[in-house]
């Protein structure tokens, strides 16, 4: 073997590592999978724990198609608030006016927060918070996202305060998916906060020689643990968007779509980056080596873009199921069929 060659192969196998699947999670079991909140729960599955969305619930790469069109599922259900108050503040906030809405919801909160019903108490501050988030506050976001989390903390005491503040069973599920809903939401946002401090994080630039000595430090010294800490990260956020997964009763099926379209071009992100490492001279300036350390260098991010793609089918087949349609699934019918169509 050349010495070219040996620099290709030890190029490969420094990204390779850098770029390996994280171990396999512990076989313990986990919570249902997803369904929506004004449905009917499907029958639990077991799943590992903390497991990645591209890896908790497989979906196939194609549906199979029913000799029958499927029974259709209903789209979720407006939210439905019993205070006056938060009542007209989510209908100015659903009509784009979330600044006026947040506005009344400011100076009606003291009463809110002491007389109304739980449920609305926590679609407030889910709509405080989205207008803090909207001005680029995170910090007001957050705390606004933390209190609905904290009316949530005890989810089955949380449901049994709801439904049996409800006239009826209906009205009851209609409340809970409600308080699903932005309970989903302020996870969302949290997980968002962690997408973006891994993506935040770019990769190292070269500044050494133009040889290939020069690179393999870089690659050594700089690449190495870039790759590890970007890793981190960005598993930090599966793990989060993976909260809203794991919703009790039921997620809704809103955020649990967003949350697969999300991690999918999280996992993408990752080959984007390591593709602009820097590529020793000595390979750069010869064809045949270029074309090998570019395959190899494909192979070695294959793992991140089989996790973004399962993310994005996941997302795809939960919208279609729900009749879920926004950017979000936009997103992922897009990257999906143009991962597919580069795939050997």
């Amino acid at each position: 073997m050349t010495a070219r060659a040996h620099l290709t192969l030890w190029l490969w196998l420094a990204l390779a590592g850098c770029a390996a699947s994280p171990p396999a999670p512990s076989a313990t079991p986990g919570p249902s999978a997803p369904a929506s909140a004004e449905a009917e729960p499907e029958p639990a599955r077991a799943v590992d724990e903390g497991a990645p969305i591209a890896d908790a619930y497989p979906v196939p790469s194609a549906v199979p198609v029913s000799p029958e069109p499927p029974a259709p599922t209903p789209p979720p259900s407006p939210l439905v608030p019993r205070d006056a108050g938060v009542a007209a503040a989510n209908a100015k906030a659903e009509a784009g006016k979330l600044g006026e809405a947040a506005a009344e919801l400011t100076r009606a909160l003291p009463r809110i927060d002491r007389e109304a019903p739980l449920e609305d108490r926590m679609l407030a501050h889910a709509l405080l918070g989205r207008r803090h988030g909207e001005r680029k506050d995170s910090k007001k976001a957050r705390a606004e996202y933390q209190l609905v989390l904290a009316a949530w903390s005890d989810p089955g005491k949380a449901a049994k305060t709801i439904l049996g503040a409800s006239p009826d069973e209906a009205q009851g599920l209609r409340r809970l998916g409600q308080a699903l809903t932005v309970v989903g939401e302020a996870l969302f946002f949290e997980a968002e906060q962690k997408r973006a401090k891994a993506l935040a994080l770019r990769p190292p630039r070269f500044a050494g020689a133009a040889n290939d000595e020069a690179v393999r430090r870089y690659i050594s010294r700089e690449v190495a643990p870039w790759m590890q800490k970007r890793r981190t990260l960005g598993e930090e956020a599966d793990a989060a968007y993976r909260k809203i997964l794991d919703l009790q009763p039921v997620p809704p099926p809103r955020w649990v779509v967003a949350a697969a379209s999300e991690v999918g071009t999280l996992y993408e992100a990752l080959p984007k980056d390591l593709e602009k490492v820097a590529v020793p001279p000595s390979i750069r300036n010869d064809p045949k080596l270029l074309s090998a350390y570019q395959s190899a260098l494909h192979d070695a991010l294959a793992p991140e873009l089989e996790r973004a793609k399962g993310a994005y089918r996941l997302c795809k087949n939960l919208a279609e199921k729900y009749r879920h349609h926004d950017a979000y699934t936009k997103t992922c019918e897009a990257r999906l069929t143009a991962l597919e169509s580069q795939s050997p």
